[in-house]
Protein backbone atom coordinates (compact mmCIF):
# COMPACT_ATOMS: atom_id res chain seq x y z
CA UNK A 1 0.00 0.00 0.00
CA UNK A 2 1.15 3.36 -0.81
CA UNK A 3 2.53 5.59 2.30
CA UNK A 4 1.03 8.81 3.05
CA UNK A 5 3.92 11.64 3.71
CA UNK A 6 3.02 13.88 7.03
CA UNK A 7 1.29 16.93 6.32
CA UNK A 8 3.27 20.47 6.31
CA UNK A 9 2.17 21.99 9.70
CA UNK A 10 -0.29 24.82 9.67
CA UNK A 11 0.38 28.34 10.13
CA UNK A 12 -1.62 30.76 12.27
CA UNK A 13 -2.56 34.30 11.02
CA UNK A 14 -2.57 37.50 12.90
CA UNK A 15 -5.68 37.55 15.57
CA UNK A 16 -8.38 40.12 15.04
CA UNK A 17 -8.56 42.53 17.81
CA UNK A 18 -9.86 41.45 21.35
CA UNK A 19 -13.61 41.57 21.57
CA UNK A 20 -15.06 42.75 25.61
CA UNK A 21 -18.03 40.84 24.36
CA UNK A 22 -19.01 37.56 26.56
CA UNK A 23 -17.25 38.50 29.39
CA UNK A 24 -19.91 37.89 32.51
CA UNK A 25 -20.43 34.13 30.61
CA UNK A 26 -17.37 33.36 29.36
CA UNK A 27 -15.84 33.66 33.14
CA UNK A 28 -18.32 30.91 33.99
CA UNK A 29 -16.76 28.47 31.98
CA UNK A 30 -14.12 26.24 31.50
CA UNK A 31 -11.07 26.58 28.89
CA UNK A 32 -8.76 23.63 27.46
CA UNK A 33 -6.76 24.13 24.27
CA UNK A 34 -6.98 22.70 20.78
CA UNK A 35 -5.19 19.39 21.69
CA UNK A 36 -7.93 18.89 24.55
CA UNK A 37 -10.78 19.17 21.65
CA UNK A 38 -8.96 17.08 19.34
CA UNK A 39 -8.45 13.96 21.29
CA UNK A 40 -12.54 13.94 21.80
CA UNK A 41 -13.14 14.15 17.69
CA UNK A 42 -11.00 11.55 17.39
CA UNK A 43 -11.63 9.33 20.05
CA UNK A 44 -14.63 7.15 18.52
CA UNK A 45 -12.67 7.02 15.19
CA UNK A 46 -9.22 5.89 16.75
CA UNK A 47 -11.24 3.21 19.08
CA UNK A 48 -13.48 1.82 16.56
CA UNK A 49 -10.55 1.78 13.82
CA UNK A 50 -13.98 3.79 11.49
CA UNK A 51 -14.38 7.21 9.67
CA UNK A 52 -15.59 10.36 11.54
CA UNK A 53 -16.89 14.11 10.88
CA UNK A 54 -16.09 17.33 11.89
CA UNK A 55 -17.66 21.03 11.38
CA UNK A 56 -16.49 24.28 11.28
CA UNK A 57 -18.94 27.64 11.67
CA UNK A 58 -17.92 30.92 12.24
CA UNK A 59 -17.06 33.93 10.93
CA UNK A 60 -14.44 34.89 8.22
CA UNK A 61 -10.49 34.94 9.97
CA UNK A 62 -11.15 33.79 13.47
CA UNK A 63 -9.40 30.53 13.15
CA UNK A 64 -11.80 27.69 11.34
CA UNK A 65 -9.29 26.81 8.27
CA UNK A 66 -6.66 26.45 10.78
CA UNK A 67 -7.92 24.41 12.96
CA UNK A 68 -9.11 21.96 10.35
CA UNK A 69 -5.73 21.44 9.35
CA UNK A 70 -4.28 20.69 12.46
CA UNK A 71 -7.57 17.71 12.52
CA UNK A 72 -6.45 16.98 9.73
CA UNK A 73 -2.34 16.35 10.66
CA UNK A 74 -3.73 14.52 13.81
CA UNK A 75 -5.71 12.13 11.28
CA UNK A 76 -2.85 11.45 8.97
CA UNK A 77 -0.53 11.07 12.50
CA UNK A 78 -2.85 8.72 14.34
CA UNK A 79 -4.11 6.57 11.37
CA UNK A 80 -7.74 7.67 11.06
CA UNK A 81 -6.64 9.03 7.31
CA UNK A 82 -4.23 8.26 4.57
CA UNK A 83 -5.37 11.35 2.52
CA UNK A 84 -7.08 14.10 2.85
CA UNK A 85 -9.07 15.87 -0.16
CA UNK A 86 -9.58 19.08 -0.03
CA UNK A 87 -12.63 21.06 -1.82
CA UNK A 88 -10.58 24.81 -1.87
CA UNK A 89 -12.70 27.06 -3.03
CA UNK A 90 -12.77 30.13 -1.37
CA UNK A 91 -10.62 32.28 -2.45
CA UNK A 92 -8.35 33.26 -5.27
CA UNK A 93 -5.41 31.78 -3.71
CA UNK A 94 -4.98 28.23 -1.91
CA UNK A 95 -6.50 27.99 1.72
CA UNK A 96 -5.04 25.04 2.47
CA UNK A 97 -1.69 23.44 2.15
CA UNK A 98 -0.86 20.27 0.33
CA UNK A 99 -0.50 19.41 -3.18
CA UNK A 100 -2.38 21.68 -4.95
CA UNK A 101 -4.25 20.45 -8.32
CA UNK A 102 -6.53 22.59 -10.49
CA UNK A 103 -9.43 19.50 -11.71
CA UNK A 104 -9.90 16.10 -12.34
CA UNK A 105 -7.05 16.73 -15.27
CA UNK A 106 -4.25 17.45 -12.96
CA UNK A 107 -5.33 15.38 -10.49
CA UNK A 108 -4.53 12.60 -12.68
CA UNK A 109 -1.77 13.91 -14.49
CA UNK A 110 0.17 14.42 -11.12
CA UNK A 111 -1.20 11.40 -10.11
CA UNK A 112 0.93 9.78 -12.88
CA UNK A 113 4.29 10.99 -12.18
CA UNK A 114 4.27 9.67 -8.61
CA UNK A 115 6.06 6.20 -7.77
CA UNK A 116 4.44 3.13 -6.89
CA UNK A 117 4.56 3.28 -3.50
CA UNK A 118 4.25 6.81 -3.19
CA UNK A 119 0.69 8.81 -2.21
CA UNK A 120 0.07 12.64 -0.99
CA UNK A 121 -1.07 13.36 2.23
CA UNK A 122 -3.01 16.03 1.37
CA UNK A 123 -4.43 16.91 -1.83
CA UNK A 124 -5.87 20.59 -2.41
CA UNK A 125 -8.42 20.88 -4.72
CA UNK A 126 -8.47 25.00 -5.97
CA UNK A 127 -8.23 26.69 -9.59
CA UNK A 128 -7.19 30.62 -9.38
CA UNK A 129 -10.46 31.43 -11.71
CA UNK A 130 -13.69 30.65 -9.32
CA UNK A 131 -15.50 30.20 -12.88
CA UNK A 132 -13.62 27.32 -13.49
CA UNK A 133 -12.99 25.59 -9.61
CA UNK A 134 -13.92 22.03 -9.62
CA UNK A 135 -17.17 21.24 -7.65
CA UNK A 136 -17.23 19.33 -4.44
CA UNK A 137 -18.90 16.58 -6.49
CA UNK A 138 -15.35 15.91 -8.60
CA UNK A 139 -13.62 15.97 -5.14
CA UNK A 140 -15.65 13.25 -3.44
CA UNK A 141 -15.18 10.79 -6.69
CA UNK A 142 -11.61 11.24 -5.91
CA UNK A 143 -12.11 10.52 -2.64
CA UNK A 144 -14.35 7.56 -3.03
CA UNK A 145 -12.33 5.96 -5.81
CA UNK A 146 -9.09 5.91 -3.13
CA UNK A 147 -11.16 4.39 -0.74
CA UNK A 148 -12.50 1.62 -3.22
CA UNK A 149 -8.80 1.49 -3.28
CA UNK A 150 -8.70 0.90 0.57
CA UNK A 151 -7.08 4.27 1.64
CA UNK A 152 -8.87 5.85 4.84
CA UNK A 153 -9.72 9.39 2.98
CA UNK A 154 -11.07 12.40 4.58
CA UNK A 155 -13.19 15.21 2.72
CA UNK A 156 -12.96 18.50 3.29
CA UNK A 157 -15.17 21.03 2.12
CA UNK A 158 -13.83 24.59 2.91
CA UNK A 159 -17.00 26.33 2.80
CA UNK A 160 -19.51 23.41 2.83
CA UNK A 161 -22.31 26.02 1.02
CA UNK A 162 -20.49 25.62 -2.67
CA UNK A 163 -22.03 22.51 -2.68
CA UNK A 164 -25.63 23.27 -2.74
CA UNK A 165 -28.18 25.41 -4.37
CA UNK A 166 -27.68 27.94 -2.01
CA UNK A 167 -30.73 26.71 0.23
CA UNK A 168 -29.97 23.93 2.16
CA UNK A 169 -30.30 21.39 -0.51
CA UNK A 170 -27.08 19.44 -2.17
CA UNK A 171 -26.39 20.40 -5.78
CA UNK A 172 -27.00 17.95 -8.21
CA UNK A 173 -24.79 16.23 -10.72
CA UNK A 174 -25.95 16.94 -14.60
CA UNK A 175 -25.43 12.76 -14.93
CA UNK A 176 -28.14 11.87 -12.61
CA UNK A 177 -25.99 10.29 -10.28
CA UNK A 178 -26.39 11.09 -6.49
CA UNK A 179 -24.15 13.90 -4.59
CA UNK A 180 -21.76 12.30 -2.93
CA UNK A 181 -20.96 14.34 -0.45
CA UNK A 182 -23.83 14.12 1.74
CA UNK A 183 -23.70 9.95 1.10
CA UNK A 184 -20.44 10.10 2.63
CA UNK A 185 -21.53 12.12 5.68
CA UNK A 186 -24.24 9.34 5.96
CA UNK A 187 -22.99 6.29 5.24
CA UNK A 188 -18.74 6.85 5.22
CA UNK A 189 -17.80 6.37 8.53
CA UNK A 190 -18.37 2.32 8.27
CA UNK A 191 -15.91 2.73 5.28
CA UNK A 192 -13.12 4.44 7.18
CA UNK A 193 -14.42 7.52 5.20
CA UNK A 194 -14.06 10.92 7.24
CA UNK A 195 -15.68 14.20 6.55
CA UNK A 196 -15.02 17.76 7.58
CA UNK A 197 -16.29 20.97 6.12
CA UNK A 198 -16.38 24.80 7.31
CA UNK A 199 -19.01 27.28 6.43
CA UNK A 200 -19.01 31.20 7.22
CA UNK A 201 -23.44 30.86 7.68
CA UNK A 202 -24.83 28.00 9.51
CA UNK A 203 -28.24 29.29 8.90
CA UNK A 204 -28.02 27.51 5.21
CA UNK A 205 -26.01 24.19 6.38
CA UNK A 206 -28.19 21.07 4.85
CA UNK A 207 -29.67 18.44 6.80
CA UNK A 208 -27.09 15.94 6.49
CA UNK A 209 -24.36 18.63 8.40
CA UNK A 210 -26.78 19.98 11.21
CA UNK A 211 -28.11 16.12 12.06
CA UNK A 212 -24.94 13.75 11.42
CA UNK A 213 -21.60 15.26 11.49
CA UNK A 214 -20.54 14.00 14.94
CA UNK A 215 -18.52 17.24 16.27
CA UNK A 216 -19.17 20.64 15.21
CA UNK A 217 -16.92 23.61 16.39
CA UNK A 218 -18.75 26.89 16.81
CA UNK A 219 -16.14 29.92 16.32
CA UNK A 220 -17.11 33.69 16.99
CA UNK A 221 -20.51 34.20 15.46
CA UNK A 222 -22.95 37.12 15.81
CA UNK A 223 -26.58 37.66 15.29
CA UNK A 224 -28.28 35.71 13.22
CA UNK A 225 -25.39 33.08 12.27
CA UNK A 226 -25.22 33.06 16.59
CA UNK A 227 -28.71 32.25 16.70
CA UNK A 228 -28.83 29.42 13.93
CA UNK A 229 -25.50 27.67 15.57
CA UNK A 230 -27.03 27.57 19.16
CA UNK A 231 -30.77 25.92 17.85
CA UNK A 232 -28.85 23.34 15.34
CA UNK A 233 -25.83 22.03 18.12
CA UNK A 234 -28.62 22.80 21.21
CA UNK A 235 -25.67 25.37 22.83
CA UNK A 236 -27.93 27.38 24.79
CA UNK A 237 -29.20 30.45 26.22
CA UNK A 238 -25.73 32.03 27.08
CA UNK A 239 -24.15 30.69 24.14
CA UNK A 240 -25.18 33.55 21.65
CA UNK A 241 -23.07 35.87 24.20
CA UNK A 242 -19.93 33.38 24.48
CA UNK A 243 -20.39 32.98 20.82
CA UNK A 244 -19.53 36.80 19.84
CA UNK A 245 -17.03 37.27 22.71
CA UNK A 246 -14.75 34.65 21.36
CA UNK A 247 -10.99 35.51 20.20
CA UNK A 248 -9.57 34.13 16.93
CA UNK A 249 -8.94 30.49 17.25
CA UNK A 250 -11.38 29.96 20.38
CA UNK A 251 -14.53 27.86 19.74
CA UNK A 252 -17.00 25.99 21.53
CA UNK A 253 -17.53 22.23 20.58
CA UNK A 254 -20.62 20.53 20.30
CA UNK A 255 -20.61 16.27 20.29
CA UNK A 256 -23.12 14.16 18.96
CA UNK A 257 -24.63 12.22 21.97
CA UNK A 258 -23.43 15.08 24.41
CA UNK A 259 -24.30 18.04 26.16
CA UNK A 260 -22.43 21.22 25.64
CA UNK A 261 -19.59 20.42 28.01
CA UNK A 262 -19.52 24.68 28.96
CA UNK A 263 -16.02 24.66 27.89
CA UNK A 264 -14.02 27.16 25.10
CA UNK A 265 -11.48 25.61 23.49
CA UNK A 266 -8.39 28.03 22.50
CA UNK A 267 -4.83 27.72 20.82
CA UNK A 268 -2.88 24.99 22.35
Amino acid sequence: MPQAKPAPAPQAKPAPAPSSLGGPARARLKHLTHRDAIEIILDDAIRDSEGTGLGCVGSPRYGKTFFLQRVHAAMLDRGVADIVFVHDAKAAVPQFDGVVVRDLADFQRYSATLAPNVSPSVVVFHHPNMFSRPSLQDVAQVAAAAAESRFRVCVCADEVVKGTNGSRDWEKPGNGRPALYPLIIREGGAQRISHTWGTQVPQQLPTECRVLTRSVACFHLEGLAADAACDHFRLGDEAPEVLRGLERGEFLLFCQGRDWDRTIYGPG
